[in-house]
This record gives C-alpha cells, structure tokens and sequence, in this order.
C-alpha cells in the first residue's frame, strides 16, 4: 500500500486552477475579438469546462494523484486502498466518474447490463458519495 500524505504545503487549490484556466480563455477569447472580452469569457469557461475540470481534479484526488483542498481530506487516495473487495467494479466505477457519470447513471447502466446491481458497486458509490464533494464553480 502506498503511503499517502495529506500535508498542507502541497495541497491544491481546485478554484486556484481553475482560476488561471479560465483566464487562459479570456486572454485567447480577447486577441481573437481583438479587445478585453472582460468577465463573459470567465463565465464562458465555467459553462463550457467547470464540470470536466472538476471531475478530473476529483478523480485525481480520489487516486492520490493530486490533493485539493475544496474536496474532503479522507477521501485523498481512497480509491487506491480497495475501498471494496472486488477489483472488476473498482475499475468499472472508476470508468463511470472519469467519464461524468453520476450515480444515477452509474446505476442505470449496470442495471441495463445486469438484471441484479451489484452490491459491492452500491457500497463503493456510498463511500465515494460524489454529493458530498460537490462544488460550484470560481464564477457565475
């Protein structure tokens, strides 16, 4: 198992990130408009990017690849320490976030696929409990 550290002076900002991206679009959307676009692009990026952004920075933290500090500190590497026995539906969870799934989703497609949800599958989606780590976007 690896050792997994939660320490304050290398802990990330999800919002810090997105931030710069969103000011990264601004900067392109205003040379191609050739002036200040101002704050519309910064909401732009928040329409058209926030919740793939987010996502990615939750499932990097769920895998102790990145620790940001809007998402709960007992949660950083969680999906790493095999939170449930079965390796098969720890990887195809894994699959459903990356690709946005949400809960619902997650399930309706297993249910699709098997007539009997797997139990294992509703005691990882409990742990990570995706509700608990939601956050809304730097701007409206």
């Amino acid at each position: 198992m690896t050792d997994l550290r939660y320490e304050d002076d290398c802990v990330q900002s999800v919002h810090h990130e997105a931030i710069r991206e969103a000011e990264k679009h601004k900067w392109i959307e205003s040379q191609k408009h050739g002036r200040d676009v101002g704050e519309a692009a910064l909401r732009e990026w928040c329409d058209q990017h926030w919740p793939k952004f987010c996502r990615d920075k939750y499932m990097q933290h769920l895998t102790g690849q990145t620790c940001w500090k809007e998402f709960s500190r007992n949660k950083f590497g969680l999906l790493n320490n095999n939170p449930v026995s079965d390796g098969e539906i720890l990887e195809r969870v894994k699959r459903y976030l990356i690709g946005g799934g949400e809960n619902l989703c997650i399930i309706n497609n297993e249910l699709d696929a098997t007539p009997q949800f797997p139990s294992t599958m509703y005691q990882l989606l409990n742990v990570i409990n995706l509700n608990d780590d939601r956050i809304d976007p730097p701007f409206r």
